[in-house]
């Protein structure tokens, strides 16, 4: 590719041919890069959003105006010294080998196609991470995400990066069955607040280091194997289905509904307790829950299964309710399913509203 250096020969335009060293504006199709070097001068990207085929900052020490957005369609590397203006964003289109120089990118960063895009060294975003509709790769180092992840994406979200949010933000998860499958770390002086929808996390490492987190009305599903590290985050409701292992490296905390299988699944739970504030809802009907987590239902809630035929829980559950009621709840003739022997009972008051306690 060859460089097509800005000179700013004519005015400050990115829009202006006669300001780039091959007289010829930018676009995703040229073979060029878009260069900014050490000669360039300030650039304002006018008139409307621009596309180039490659982006290079490398030794800019002058300031690009952001008044429109710039899509890249290629590799991108900043300059450490740059400056930037204005509030419109960077967007990545194609695949794509990224470069920070350790500057910090103080707007919005969008990742918009369904391609592979590799992380060469750390990266830092004072705006928000948009993860966009088509379903990308990400790999290779950490991005430090200040304002929030919004995670539309349509498919799968990929890849090896580890994303740390780090300053105050909402979070959107996709809604895909396939669902964010990055590692997520929550690392905050601020407040992060989880989208009031449901949010599809599955098969990265979910953990929580330190920050307010916010996750009134949301639920979080997960249907694949997933670590979760966060006994910091209170949830609201959560939501686990799927034939593999979900594992709890520290306890779960939640003030909603604890949800566990779909159909004949046979769902997995190892490791910490699961403190289910709002009761526990087997959503299967001929499968199996199980493993080593014991679910503790401490709040007022119910334990029921709606449409279970021979399907049932067989992991320990322990009511620990102070001041709190337990519904043991039936839909039909059919009560909830559980195993006799694994209910503990500690503290709370037990309701039953149409029959009794069984065992499959």
């Amino acid at each position: 590719m060859a460089a097509n250096i800005f000179d700013g020969s004519t005015d400050s335009n990115w829009g202006t041919a006669a300001n780039w060293s091959l007289n010829a504006v930018p676009n995703e199709t040229d073979g060029n890069v878009a260069t900014f070097d050490a000669t360039s001068p300030n650039c304002t990207v006018n008139s409307f959003d621009r596309p180039c085929n490659g982006l290079n900052f490398t030794g800019y020490t002058n300031t690009i105006t952001m008044s429109f957005n710039i899509a890249v369609h290629g590799s991108l590397t900043l300059g450490l010294d740059m400056g930037v203006a204005g509030s419109s964003y960077l967007q990545i289109n194609a695949i794509s080998t990224m470069t920070s120089n350790g500057k910090v990118w103080p707007n919005r960063l969008n990742f918009s196609t369904n391609a592979t895009f590799t992380l060469a060294d750390n990266w830092s975003i004072d705006g928000l991470l948009h993860i966009a509709t088509d379903s990308p790769t990400i790999n290779g180092f950490q991005i430090t995400a200040s304002a929030g992840l919004l995670c539309n994406a349509a498919a799968a979200v990929l890849g090896t990066t580890n994303i740390i949010l780090d300053g105050t933000g909402t979070v959107t998860l996709p809604t895909s069955t396939t669902g964010f499958r990055l590692n997520l770390t929550i690392n905050t002086a601020g407040t992060i607040t989880f989208a009031a929808a449901t949010g599809i996390y599955n098969t990265g490492t979910l953990t929580y280091t330190a920050g307010t987190v916010v996750t009134t009305g949301s639920t979080l599903t997960c249907t694949l194997a997933t670590i979760f590290a966060c006994n910091g985050i209170t949830w609201n409701n959560i939501s686990f289905s799927g034939t593999n292992t979900k594992t709890l490296s520290e306890n779960l905390n939640l003030t909603g509904l604890l949800r566990l299988g779909s159909t004949t699944d046979n769902v997995t739970l190892t490791g910490n307790t699961i403190n289910a504030g709002g009761g526990v809802r087997y959503n299967g009907t001929t499968g199996t829950v199980s493993g080593t987590t014991v679910i503790n239902v401490n709040g007022t809630g119910t334990l029921d299964a709606p449409s279970a035929t021979s399907g049932r829980i067989d992991n320990p559950i322990t009511i620990n309710a102070p001041g709190g009621t337990v519904t043991i709840a039936t839909a039909g003739d059919t009560p909830f399913i559980g195993l006799l022997n694994k209910l503990n009972y500690v503290a709370g008051t037990i309701v039953t509203d149409r029959g009794t306690w069984s065992t499959p």
